[in-house]
């Protein structure tokens, strides 16, 4: 009781608590007693006859089996090849090296592919289904139509330093397999974008310029409240227009078609409280 203190649990302390049939926290307390218990008094019995450490490692083999889950293993893994990855080097590294450097090996490449993650977000071209009257991942839906004359995309991620870059390059990887003498706009759906940054308000301008010097008009719609407050308040908003605001991609769609703006207001609304 002195000059001590718990730091951690144990793993297979707690798989013999649930396989005796423990449901609470206070079962340590009846835990702790017993043990008390056993040092005051059978203390001498275990010294003069001690127990084989294979027979404790038995004990504890067969608590701790059950906490590997193998199926549930499998479904990681046809879930996610990236966090099933993780989990393989964290195992391994933990039974080479030991816990404490296996679980900070896994928590670097946890972070790692966090990064990763947010650097290359999953964005898509969209074409319209025709019969739904929706704008989809044209590699998901064969059927969806692309016009030649317009591209339209989607970001679903926050829009930030990190990925800046890798926005750029993809919308410019697509606009090139597109025919430079029939392509007259580019449409952002920015419907999954919560926050953008200074850095990339920066590569937005970047690309609306770029574009407009050559001859593309360059639209933005399903703008969440914060990030219109965010254009509004910089230097983009001089390149992009309330008239290049749409509340939805069909409404910039027919704005290309036929020159009308729908529901403008709702698409550059701005929080007039916002300072």
């Amino acid at each position: 009781f002195c000059r001590a203190f718990p730091v951690s649990a144990s793993f297979s302390r707690s798989a013999v608590f649930r396989e005796s049939g423990a449901r609470s926290p206070l079962s340590a307390v009846f835990s702790s007693l017993l043990l008390l218990l056993t040092l005051l008094f059978l203390a001498p019995l275990f010294d003069r006859y001690p127990l084989p450490k294979a027979l404790l490692s038995a004990i504890i083999v067969m608590s701790v089996y059950k906490l590997v889950q193998v199926g549930q293993l499998r479904r990681l893994y046809a879930e996610s090849r990236r966090e099933s990855t993780v989990l393989l080097i964290t195992f391994c590294l933990t039974l080479a090296l030991g816990v404490q450097q296996g679980l900070i090996i896994g928590v670097l490449a946890s972070v790692l592919v966090v990064i990763y993650n947010s650097s290359r977000p999953h964005m898509a071209e969209l074409g319209l289904l025709a019969n739904d009257g929706l704008y989809r991942n044209i590699d998901r839906f064969d059927e969806a139509i692309i016009r030649e004359e317009v591209l339209i995309f989607r970001f679903d991620a926050t829009l930030y330093f990190s990925n800046a870059d890798f926005f750029k390059r993809q919308l410019y990887r697509w606009i090139a397999r597109r025919d430079p003498a029939r392509l007259r706009a580019v449409v952002f759906n920015a419907e999954s974008v919560s926050s953008v940054d200074s850095t990339a308000i920066l590569m937005l301008i970047q690309v609306v310029k770029g574009l407009q010097s050559r001859g593309l008009a360059f639209y933005i719609t399903n703008v969440k409240g914060p990030v219109r407050d965010r254009i509004s308040a910089s230097a983009l908003a001089d390149c992009l227009p309330p008239s290049h605001q749409f509340a939805t991609v069909e409404d910039a769609v027919a704005y290309l078609d036929e020159g009308v703006q729908r529901r403008g207001r709702v698409a550059s609304q701005r929080n007039p409280l916002r300072w």
